[in-house]
């Protein structure tokens, strides 16, 4: 079997995750690829060169994924080379677009004929060094591989379960972090899932890798990359789930407590302020009003083809808070890069035992354990979101304590919302005409002026904040000089307050769009059925 070589590098050991010396074992080193252009891999003399792609051009990687950053992996060691030599086909694969890569990097007008170091290209028992070109080169031709042919297709996916357990599917984090520890105990691990763009919408996991030693540096140069896609049953199973929850049916429990787990992994590795790009459209509260959820979803269009960010207050006094929530968990499992669930003050234990969503959970599965799942998941929700750096989300507003970003990102928000303190005011507080700041007649949270918002928005370097959490009759209002907005997503609130709805739609430029709309119309709606509560529950 010849050496796999790619990906060896030159240099300090430290910047790439390996140890040296006795611990050679144990290197892997991995590059960011930076993808700028098409490569037409060489069809002729080559077996595994994969075939025209069926619109009949070679695909741009950017047609494949959101990111402008796709991430390859490759190791050089001998515990590496043993997993690689579980599948021949596989090594073959890669041999043959290390080639490929060589040839294309040493062609006329490549980096080495452009004055690039002599080493950099040269494939030696030292192997090569992972500069960007070279390294794009090998990813591409795998990756139009990998998405044409079969049955190396499924060659190259199978190869990536037998190594780490299925990375497509976050189910198996858990997993492959185990493994990962066993095979790399200097490396930690975390997912980021990204979106394909194929007729299907599949998605993939793809685990930055650091040594610990540099984590708490925040260099983010180790990754790990994993071939698209997810356990195919899985995935038909979730588009069952959501077909069925758009139709207003609830899910068995044992279905519902998969579906929180399989959130919660995904939850977990968002951060307090999460950030999301542009364009995308902010809905704010829903409270279980499941029918205008629809009508939401006409308005801004269906996901995944619109990226949505909702400010939170999913559940309490709507009928249909068990299947509101459910949708946009299942969403948020199936197209986790594509909707971004913030947590409001109804996302509570407390609130929804007085509110609501509680009593729902109990007379739609006879017990509380549903509603124990799905609060349980409420802990893991982030905080608030960043827009392109420039829009602060939020579900209430600010706090008297916080007067950077920064210093929600400290807050421990895996924990029920507290009575008092930052986390609980960013869900609570509210706007008003006033100057500074002034109790709340909520009794949680506090009311802030125009001058403290612009004190925000200047000291986070932000244009706007867009919050929820309060009613407003026409849908949205914008407040001091149009630098705080509110959106309101629950029309005809508690299904007798006659106001209408809006969603913000900002574009690539962050223009704003308010979308307004109604209550979805008597004849789409229906009553839900009640199960009598048992005895012990009253």
């Amino acid at each position: 079997m010849p050496r796999n070589n790619f990906g060896k590098s030159r240099g300090s050991p430290s910047r790439r995750g390996g140890g040296g010396g006795n611990n050679a074992v144990q290197q892997h080193y991995y590059h960011e690829v930076t993808v700028t252009d098409k490569v037409s891999p060489p069809t002729k003399g080559n077996r595994y060169a994969p075939q025209a792609a069926p619109t009949g051009g070679t695909a741009d990687i950017h047609q494949v994924y959101d990111p402008e950053h796709i991430i390859v992996g490759a190791s050089h060691s001998k515990t590496a080379q043993m997993l690689v030599d579980r599948d021949p086909v596989l090594h073959e694969i890669v041999v043959d677009a290390i080639r490929y890569a060589a040839e294309q990097f040493h062609r006329p007008g490549g980096a080495a004929g452009r004055g690039a170091r002599s080493e950099v290209g040269g494939l030696d028992d030292e192997g090569l060094a992972g500069y960007l070109e070279f390294s794009r080169l090998v990813c591409h031709y795998l990756h139009n591989l990998a998405l044409k042919s079969d049955p190396f297709h499924k060659a190259l996916l199978s190869t990536s379960t037998v190594v780490v357990g299925n990375m497509g599917f976050c189910g198996n984090i858990p997993c492959f972090r185990y493994k990962l520890r066993l095979v790399l105990p200097e490396h930690y691990a975390s997912p980021y899932s990204y979106r394909t763009k194929d007729a299907t919408y599949s998605w993939c996991n793809v685990f930055f890798l650091e040594p610990l030693e540099e984590a708490s540096a925040g260099r983010n140069h180790l990754f790990y990359w994993c071939p698209s896609n997810t356990i195919p049953m899985n995935v038909a199973q979730l588009d069952q789930q959501i077909a069925r929850l758009r139709k207003c049916e609830t899910l068995p429990a044992n279905q519902v407590k998969e579906l929180c787990s399989l959130c919660r992994d995904i939850l977990i590795e968002e951060d307090n302020i999460q950030r999301v790009e542009s364009p995308v459209v902010i809905c704010g509260d829903i409270h279980g009003q499941f029918y205008d959820l629809m009508e939401l979803f006409k308005v801004g269009g269906d996901c995944p083809e619109t990226n949505y960010l909702f400010l939170g207050d999913y559940v309490d006094r709507g009928f249909y808070s068990v299947e509101t929530l459910l949708l946009l968990i299942a969403l948020k499992v199936r197209y986790p890069d594509r909707i971004t669930l913030i947590r409001g003050n109804h996302e509570s234990r407390q609130i929804t035992q007085v509110y609501g969503f509680y009593d729902e959970c109990v007379r739609k599965f006879g017990n509380v354990n549903v509603w124990r799942c799905c609060t349980d998941l409420f802990d893991y929700m982030a905080l608030s979101a960043i827009i392109d750096n420039k829009v602060f989300a939020v579900h209430g507003g600010l706090s008297p304590a916080l007067h950077t970003m920064d210093e929600i990102r400290l807050i421990d928000r895996k924990q029920e919302v507290p009575h008092e303190g930052p986390m609980s005011d960013i869900m609570w507080s509210d706007p008003d005409d006033i100057s500074g700041w002034a109790e709340s007649p909520r009794g949680a949270g506090w009311l802030f002026g125009g001058d403290v918002v612009k004190q925000w928005n200047h000291s986070n370097s932000i244009t706007l904040i867009a919050r929820a959490h309060q009613l407003v009759m026409e849908g949205y209002k914008m407040m001091f000089d149009d630098q705080l907005c509110t959106v309101w997503s629950a029309p005809n609130y508690c299904y007798r307050c006659g106001n209408i709805a809006s969603v913000l739609c900002l574009d690539e430029q962050l223009n704003m769009d308010f979308r307004t709309f109604h209550a979805a119309p008597a004849e789409e709606r229906a009553l839900p059925a009640r199960k009598p509560m048992p005895d012990y529950f009253l």
